[in-house]
């Protein structure tokens, strides 16, 4: 879920830089994400509630995907 002040600045930013120039994917900010990086383990490795459901997103996965489409 993106938070008022997120989807504010994703606006503010695409309106400084054109709206192409943004990518149209996206992380949120769950736990999971911290707990990966704390353990220096890829999330996917993860049995955590949080790790699991952050995994299950694939947001990262989808970044690069959408990276990978425009260069």
């Amino acid at each position: 879920m993106l938070t008022n002040v997120h989807a504010g600045k994703m606006v503010e930013v695409a309106g400084m830089v054109g709206k192409n120039m943004c990518f149209s994917t996206y992380t949120t900010e769950l736990i999971g994400y911290s707990e990966a990086a704390e353990s220096t383990a890829p999330i996917w490795m993860l049995g955590s509630t949080n790790a699991i459901r952050a995994a299950s997103k694939h947001e990262y996965e989808n970044i690069t995907k959408e990276f990978l489409q425009r260069f």
